[in-house]
């Protein structure tokens, strides 16, 4: 009579918990219907209102929360970004992690804070009633460096404060063809003739690429040498997986790997002495960012 009391309690048990399982696996994580307009930058002093829509396929509640460089700033379906003077001359990131209890998802980008334009002072010339002429722009364009699964190469592209089309080019100034190692000098120039000298050690193979920012110059200013920074990139020829890694000396360390057939990319940041772990659907780019002599990282969602 024990025996069956116990086994008829065991199958019970077995029961509740494959119900339990059956209920995990059919939860599905939160979605986005509408994402956020994205500036390309936003003048200090002004402000830009971000807004989300939202959806849960279970119909659970879903709860938003905004993140300004790593800091709970809202927890509505808006957040109302402002350029402070602070924040003039530097990318802020952002993100926005919706959740059912259960699962998540989110989106990450980030903002460029320009300075503000100087208006024509008043009478100043420029013929009968003045008007003079806006002031000179004086600011070189920044750098993102990241991958192009487009390609399967390495890309740089301009930013600036007022030229939304910077000139970037470059040119190979050494090679060792047994190590297919180049040393690449990028020029981004924008419509004011001002620029950015990007210099980096590059190598490439068949599945894989690394290089390093070896200095940055902007405009006639010094040249600024950077210290230990370094970005791998493998797994791309097949693209079963991406492994993305960037290392810049203790400020931070970024990873993420890619996993085609699950389409989803695992995340690792490590910055100031905390660890950030979290999985994103679809494919996640790292990108490396110039800031007035500095790398910062972004990571962009595709």
């Amino acid at each position: 009579m024990k025996k069956r009391i116990l086994f008829g309690f065991l199958v019970v048990l077995i029961f509740a918990s494959m119900l339990n399982l059956v209920s995990a696996q059919e939860n599905r994580a939160p979605i986005f219907t509408a994402t956020p307009a994205i500036p390309n930058f936003v003048e200090v002093g002004n402000s830009h209102t971000f807004k989300v829509q939202v959806s849960d396929p279970d119909g659970d509640s879903i709860a938003i929360k905004w993140y300004l460089d790593s800091v709970l700033v809202s927890t509505t379906d808006e957040y109302n970004f402002i350029g402070i003077s602070e924040y003039v001359y530097t990318f802020r990131n952002i993100s926005v992690i919706i959740s059912d209890g259960q699962l998540n998802n989110s989106i990450e980008f980030s903002v460029f804070v320009s300075p503000k334009a100087v208006p024509p002072p008043v009478g100043g010339g420029g013929g009968v009633g003045g008007g003079g002429a806006p002031a000179p722009d004086q600011t070189p364009p920044e750098a993102i460096i990241k991958f192009d699964p487009k390609i399967n190469d390495l890309v740089v592209i301009g930013v600036d404060n007022r030229d939304e089309d910077v000139d970037v080019s470059y040119e190979e100034i050494s090679r060792r063809r047994w190590w297919k190692k180049q040393i690449r000098t990028y020029t981004l120039t924008d419509d004011a003739g001002n620029n950015l000298i990007l210099k980096l050690r590059y190598k490439k193979s068949r599945n894989y690429i690394h290089f390093r920012i070896l200095s940055l110059k902007y405009n006639d200013e010094q040249e600024v040498k950077l210290k230990y920074n370094r970005f791998y990139i493998s797994g791309f020829k097949k693209f079963k997986r991406l492994d993305q890694n960037l290392y810049v000396g203790k400020q931070f360390t970024i990873r993420a790997n890619y996993n085609k057939k699950k389409d989803e990319t695992k995340v690792t940041i490590r910055e100031d002495n905390q660890r950030q772990k979290y999985i994103e659907e679809g494919m996640v780019l790292i990108e490396l960012v110039t800031d007035k002599g500095s790398l910062k990282y972004n990571l962009e969602a595709k």
